[in-house]
């Protein structure tokens, strides 16, 4: 048994003896050649699964767009017009910092809500707001209310 790897022993004896630098080049180009061949369809499935892998994500994130648009988005529907002008006047009156005008907004809320033209989620989400507002903290309690205004149906 020779101690030559295979494809050295093949190349040994296809080619003769020749010197061991020239017999050393025809090992390595073989064996790149050999490795070559090997690696290729693993890449080239590789390449095919990411591909695969790529549009099924792609799938999912569509259907979850169309999901995500059809539900209106946690969309808030208030359709009298009363209600929507007592939620920009309280906004006004978190984001000039009044509390007067916070306590004049609350209770106009308070009506509209007893009156069935709030709807009761959103004026729960309101009076938190308001709590908010009570105890300080002006900014958060803005942005809350600018992210619910955001949140009503045009």
């Amino acid at each position: 048994m020779s101690s030559k790897p295979p494809v050295a022993e093949a190349l040994w004896c296809a080619a003769g003896p020749a010197s061991d630098l020239d017999m050393t080049s025809r090992v390595i180009q073989a064996e790149q050649k050999s490795l070559a061949e090997s690696v290729a369809p693993t890449a080239i499935s590789l390449r095919r699964t990411s591909h695969t892998m790529r549009q099924r994500h792609r799938h999912w994130i569509v259907l979850l767009g169309m999901v995500v648009l059809l539900s209106g988005c946690g969309r808030i529907e208030i359709e009298h017009e009363e209600s929507r002008l007592a939620i920009d006047a309280l906004y006004t009156a978190v984001t000039s910092r009044r509390p007067e005008l916070v306590d004049t907004c609350e209770q106009r809320l308070k009506d509209l809500e007893a009156s069935g033209k709030l709807p009761e989620a959103t004026g729960r989400d309101l009076k938190r707001i308001i709590e908010q507002a009570r105890s300080q903290q002006w900014q958060p309690a803005a942005e809350r209310l600018d992210a619910l205004i955001r949140k009503i149906k045009p």
